[in-house]
């Protein structure tokens, strides 16, 4: 796993009063929630066009191409295509099927893009031990980020 730090680059609006979709990259006229705005950081961090993937289906592509890589973010949601019945059949499908060789894990704090660039063997690991059953939709979501989470990353930079 390698951990990569990014200035933040490009310009936003955080609203913490709205609900849901917080983050807009255009003066308001439109607005992602957390995990879409990790995407555009990302990219826009690479040198990408900061945009938000429309929604590949994950066997399809990435959500950055250039990297074959998956972007994921606190709470995310790995797929809301129902892949199995259980956590297990779900996980084991999802790395059958996904388009992506690598997976990468980042969150912002103030100015900073902190990124955890993740082998699918690495990220199954990573679902193994902060990866939650949602039994009602039968998905797989990570859990919110936090402290133990990051020390748990840290612990396994390489």
């Amino acid at each position: 796993m390698k951990r990569k730090t990014y200035s933040i680059n490009i310009d936003y609006v955080y609203d913490s009063a709205r609900k849901g979709a917080k983050y807009s990259f255009n003066n308001g006229a439109s607005w992602v929630n957390g995990g879409e705005a990790i995407e555009i950081f990302v990219k826009s961090a690479l040198g990408l066009s900061a945009e938000k993937d429309a929604n590949t289906p994950f066997d399809v592509d990435s959500d950055i191409p250039e990297y074959h890589a998956s972007v994921k973010s606190s709470a995310f949601t790995l797929t809301s295509e129902k892949l199995g019945e259980t956590f297990e059949e779900v996980k084991a499908e999802y790395f059958r099927r996904t388009a992506s060789t690598c997976t990468v894990y980042g969150y912002a704090t103030e100015d900073t893009l902190v990124t955890y660039w993740m082998t699918m063997e690495e990220f199954a690991e990573y679902l193994d031990k902060w990866g939650t059953w949602e039994a009602s939709r039968k998905v797989i979501r990570g859990k919110k980020l936090s402290g133990k989470m990051i020390e748990w990353f840290e612990s396994k930079v390489a």
